[in-house]
């Protein structure tokens, strides 16, 4: 709020340049009004962003889903105004018509918001650690028809997956509320107030119209209103607010509300504090305009429930141009505030306007700032024509289209369905890359030569149904008998029960395999045909790859779980007759396994049991000390037991230490999700620490030793 934002002395040196169409689209949204120019910043944007070589995969084929299939993409799966709007969209979708995939790259905050969102999804698919490319092969492998991109170009936008053209139909919708220019970007949801038709050359998207274009949740928690004194504010004055976050506020929006405060006496305006700089120069500005300090009140944030609240404590909602209030102005809606805006020429700009009609308020829709300002001082003056609206307010809130959320859901399923099935595709049946609701147990491009049988250990039906990817056996463990020994327990069973074929190929993997390895079952058998080929005895599929890398091996990783598990392994060890330090034992993505996800001959998995039983018989039926240190709790979520911890080294140890008699094939576990939080922002160093791990072990060399320290 220091104006103007580009200086006079940037325009005059950049010339006949324009400015503020190289300051990036969001701001041009917030300082530019005409939606030509809104394009225009756009398409200058992604112009200096996009790799001008991308080129897009294949046309997608006609997948013949019984369901379609649609994946909302975006990095504001957490505390945001996209996720606050969307949330109960994701849990009302019609399961018997559509799948809903949750395309995250967000940032990881556990918050109550986020753990909503991701609960919601049919399949969660973490993008994070995959490139813009590898995304996008990522959701065409999973066969979505339809990507919803819920970030456009906001903050961390990753556009480039949608350049790759990931899926037959893409759509942009409501994180971003302008063209986006994005190659790709198929279309754009709106509602008939809000992309009027003189709009649409403006946007580089088709728009599909729905009844009324914001999602809403109706979930949403009011606290108890605080009072007036507690909020800051006067006891009888007009309260007018504007909670938009700051970078809205223009010079002459600021005006425009200076002049509604000299008009309507001892009223005060009520806006949100970004921050203390910004604060200092709105008071400076307020007399600019004769308006004292003391009619300006700054809200600091809160907690959500306690920011809905306060509405109560407000009369008015000023709305701001060219960016005015989405989510904002939904909220005071909600909570029974009336809002009043001006829409402009843009989108961005009639959102306010298109919620209003949608609440059944259209009186509150000026058709020019100086209608704005007349009905702004009109209802504050008049106070029983302000409390008319507010009770038809209050009295249409749950009825109309605004926060009918099972309608809109059912609305937007329609638009989308029609649009789809519009499409020319061409004509090709693929194979079902995950689960529908009936699962079907088949092998997946599985070469009939090779024996290769996959188990998913289920817990539940609702498991079994949901996450066992196609191609893989189910594998009952319903009962779970002994949930202290996890995966180990089915897995021993079979094993202890069941011939197995020493031509065959085995795996057993938690119905998680598919979500921590970003793969689906056909990709799976894919790489375990190729690496029989070259005549591989053991598949690794190893999650977390910072945190095989970021330790010089998974003993000393488990040991950062339970202090002292080191030498627990050291002493179990000794006791299978291998006298090892553990801490000199290098191990890298050949050899490194983590949760059980291998795939192997009988002759290794005999030599994996043999270990596993060993450490069974000392839990079940020994009192010796390694008895009760194996069998004693970590510090790790859930209390898993040491024992647990110690069958998961098994198979890395094996595989380090018998590397001449079993070889290996690793997938590649880079493209896989991580593990640790604290690695993400060193990529490569973990992946120059994974190499050097390599190369100690191929050389021997001490410098890499040294460099892998350092």
């Amino acid at each position: 709020c220091r104006w103007p934002s580009i200086p006079h002395w940037l325009s005059k040196a950049r010339k006949n340049d324009d400015v503020q169409l190289d300051a990036g689209p969001f701001m041009a949204l917030s300082e530019i009004a005409e939606p030509a120019r809104q394009r225009m910043a756009a398409e200058r944007f992604i112009a200096r962003k996009l790799n001008s070589t991308i080129q897009a995969l294949p046309t997608a084929p006609d997948f013949k889903h019984d369901k379609l299939r649609i994946g909302y993409l975006s990095g504001d799966f957490k505390h945001h105004a996209v996720s606050i709007l969307m949330a109960e969209v994701f849990e009302l979708h019609d399961r018997e018509r559509v799948q809903i995939y949750g395309l995250d790259y967000s940032e990881i905050h556990p918050t109550a918001m986020r753990q909503r969102v991701l609960n919601a999804f049919d399949y969660h698919i973490p993008l994070h650690s995959l490139t813009d490319a590898q995304a996008a092969s990522r959701i065409r492998a999973l066969e979505i028809d339809i990507v919803i991109d819920l970030t456009g170009l906001t903050a961390g936008s990753r556009f480039g997956i949608l350049a790759y053209r990931a899926a037959p139909m893409q759509v942009s919708y409501l994180g971003y509320m302008g063209s986006s220019a994005i190659p790709g970007m198929d279309y754009i949801l709106a509602d008939a107030f809000l992309m009027p038709p003189e709009l649409t050359a403006h946007f580089t998207e088709k728009p599909l119209y729905l009844k009324s274009y914001q999602a809403n949740d109706r979930k949403r928690v009011i606290a108890n209103a605080p009072t007036r004194e507690a909020c800051g504010l006067p006891k009888k004055a007009f309260v007018f607010c504007a909670f938009n976050n700051n970078y809205k506020f223009t010079p002459d929006m600021w005006a425009r509300w200076m002049r509604i405060l000299e008009r309507t006496e001892g009223s005060v305006l009520w806006v949100l504090e970004d921050n203390a700089q910004a604060r200092e120069n709105l008071t400076l500005e307020a007399k600019k305009h004769r308006i004292d300090a003391d009619r300006l009140i700054f809200a600091s944030r809160v907690a959500p429930e306690d920011y809905l609240a306060r509405y109560h404590c407000a009369d008015l909602f000023l709305d701001t141009t060219p960016y005015g209030a989405g989510t904002t102005a939904s909220d005071a809606l909600w909570v029974g505030l009336p809002v009043l805006t001006c829409p402009d020429q843009s989108m961005v700009s009639r959102m306010a306007g298109s919620l209003l009609h949608a609440v059944g308020l259209p009186e509150l829709v000026a058709d020019t700032p100086q209608a704005y300002e007349e009905l702004a001082v009109a209802l504050a003056t008049k106070p029983r024509k302000l409390s008319a609206i507010r009770k038809k307010l209050n009295a249409q809130r749950d009825s109309c289209a605004l926060f009918n959320t099972p309608e809109f859901v059912k609305d937007l399923e329609n638009v989308l369905i029609e649009n789809y099935q519009a499409i020319p595709k061409n004509d090709v049946v693929t194979v079902d890359i995950e689960q529908s609701q009936t699962p079907q147990f088949q092998t997946v491009n599985n070469d009939s030569t090779k024996k290769v049988r996959l188990f998913s250990m289920y817990w539940s039906e609702a498991t079994k149904v949901q996450a066992i990817l196609s191609g893989f056996e189910p594998l009952d463990n319903i009962e779970d008998e002994r949930p202290d020994w996890y995966e180990y327990w089915p897995m021993r069973n079979y094993l202890l029960n069941e011939t197995l074929d020493e031509d065959a190929y085995y795996g057993f993997f938690s119905t998680k395999f598919g979500k921590k390895t970003q793969l689906s079952g056909q990709e799976t058998y894919a790489f375990i045909n190729k690496s029989i080929d070259k005549g591989a005895d053991v598949m690794l599929f190893s999650p977390q790859p910072d945190q095989g890398a970021g330790f010089l091996n998974i003993f000393e990783q488990s040991d950062m779980y339970y202090p002292g598990f080191l030498k627990i392994s050291e002493k179990f060890f000794a006791h299978m007759g291998l006298k090892l330090n553990l801490r000199s034992i290098v191990m890298d993505s050949r050899t490194i396994v983590f949760s059980n996800y291998f795939v192997a001959r009988p002759v290794f998995w005999r030599e994996w049991l043999r270990y596993c039983e060993a450490l069974f018989e000392i839990a079940e039926h020994s009192d010796s000390s390694l008895a009760k240190e194996v069998n004693q709790a970590t510090n790790y979520p859930g209390g898993v037991h040491v024992k647990v911890f110690l069958v998961e080294t098994i198979a890395s140890l094996l595989l380090t230490l018998y590397s001449d008699r079993f070889k290996t094939a690793s997938a590649n576990p880079w493209t896989m999700g991580w593990g640790m939080n604290r690695f993400r922002q060193y990529p490569h160093e973990m992946i120059f620490s994974d190499a050097l791990k390599i190369a100690m072990r191929e050389q021997g060399y001490s410098e890499y030793m040294k460099a892998f320290a350092t």
